[in-house]
């Protein structure tokens, strides 16, 4: 988001922008003033959690009890905007909504209670915003732009796979391998955490091998992780960088120790052991085995962790 301005640069003020996501399992805002410099500060960061992913992965229609919550939360947000005086704001929403069978009347009714006009965007859009974000804070760190680099961005609804080579996107895929998404189709949330664990596996690696023909994770030697659950990884066992306090670095193996110890217990066993909200603590092991099956497939010996996500590329638009 660029401000307009025939003023020039040195005088022109700082615009308050916001970007507004409505994803599969939260709603989250950013309102942050953008400078005449390209310099973006950040105000506030909301998330409420609101399962719309729930009812569209399972029915096909996101349900009317998530739909109310959402539009609620929503109400909170247009208060927040108006108090800031935001000037620009983008609202997006992805799969739950994008694939629901009464999106577009959910949408509606979102505008009418908030004034907020949401776009649901096609993956290609989410990759190209989650792709900005990422280049803007890793840049040429850990030598991302020289080398085929992954990033791996696991949402609720989907799993965003972009692939760059020396630095430029090559490949982009969305893969129906969302948190949320795994949990409702293969109703793990029933299961014993072991059992759950090799379910998820063996789904997700079927689901991976269709996809070799047109993204050869095997030339793969940078993986770059983005989304909550990786975020939680790296402050669990992350190594930060010298290159950006946006960045952290986790070993394959150190990984691994963290997958295997997490899959062993329950929803509500990992919500007390770290602290964790159950809504996130519910995802957790969904999300974590889709980054370790997908990093076994490439030859990466880390897990490059950035802290940005799509609403800092809407934040650049």
């Amino acid at each position: 988001m660029e401000p307009q301005s025939s003023q020039s640069p040195d005088s022109a003020p700082a615009q308050i922008v916001a970007a507004v996501d409505v994803g599969a399992n939260a709603l989250r805002m950013v309102i942050a003033e953008v400078f005449p410099d390209g310099r973006i500060e950040v105000l506030e960061r909301l998330q409420r959690a609101v399962r719309l992913g729930q009812d569209t992965f399972r029915r096909g229609r996101l349900g009317g009890q998530s739909m109310r919550a959402a539009i609620g939360v929503l109400r909170d947000f247009r208060r927040l905007l108006d108090l800031y005086k935001v000037e620009k704001i983008r609202a997006v929403a992805t799969s739950a909504v994008r694939e629901a069978g009464n999106g577009e009347t959910f949408l509606d009714r979102v505008f009418m209670a908030t004034r907020l006009q949401v776009e649901a965007i096609d993956p290609s859009e989410e990759s190209r915003l989650t792709v900005s974000a990422v280049r803007q804070a890793v840049g040429n760190s850990l030598g991302v732009n020289e080398r085929h680099t992954l990033i791996v961005d696991v949402g609720g609804g989907s799993t965003l796979l972009t692939m760059l080579e020396n630095g430029e996107i090559s490949t982009s895929q969305s893969l129906r391998l969302g948190s949320i998404r795994l949990r409702e189709t293969l109703s793990t949330s029933d299961e014993p955490p072991r059992r759950s664990a090799v379910l998820l596996r063996q789904h997700i690696s079927n689901t991976l091998s269709v996809l070799e023909n047109v993204a050869p994770l095997g030339l793969i030697d940078s993986f770059v992780a983005v989304g909550g659950d990786a975020r939680f990884a790296a402050r669990e066992i992350g190594a930060a960088t010298a290159e950006s306090n946006d960045l952290a670095v986790i070993e394959a193996a150190d990984f691994d120790k963290l997958v295997a110890g997490c899959v062993r217990h329950t929803s509500e066993e990992l919500s007390k052991l770290h602290g964790l909200p159950f809504a996130d603590a519910e995802t957790l092991n969904p999300a974590l085995l889709v980054y370790q099956v997908l990093l076994k497939r490439t030859q990466a010996d880390k897990i490059i962790v950035s802290h940005v996500s799509m609403r800092d590329g809407l934040l650049l638009d």
